[in-house]
């Protein structure tokens, strides 16, 4: 299971990290040196554990069995899910005069939330 988020990121001068703020603010990823003029990522080994654990750099890990660096691989991938369920959503309930069972409604206002925080998200 990956991370639970919400994610951000923390950039200062010195680090780049993406962050949860579950558990006083866990690394999901960050960056370390590699070589002279490199970069690579490193994911937090949780094991079992919901949240924090060792990093260790991308070379060194299966990246296809990191729940976190799959969640991100795959994130293209949900997107285009997810402009469709969009569509679907609003053909199917859109107009409705009425009021909207729960687990569409939420729906609607994920959306919603996802227009204000990242404008263009659903623009192919």
């Amino acid at each position: 299971m990956s991370t639970p988020g919400p994610w951000y990121w923390q950039v200062n001068k010195h680090s780049i990290r993406l962050m949860t703020p579950k558990n006083g603010n866990c690394v999901v990823m960050d960056f370390v040196r590699q070589g002279m003029q490199g970069a690579q990522p490193r994911f937090s080994d949780r094991g079992d554990r919901p949240l924090g654990g060792i990093m260790h750099p991308a070379s060194e890990i299966d990246l296809d069995k990191n729940p976190d660096a799959r969640l991100i691989a795959m994130s293209p991938r949900l997107r285009e899910k997810l402009i469709k369920i969009s569509g679907y959503l609003s053909a199917a309930w859109g107009d409705a005069d009425f009021e909207l069972p729960d687990g569409i409604q939420e729906c609607f206002d994920t959306l919603d939330d996802l227009d204000k925080e990242c404008p263009g998200w659903n623009t192919i």
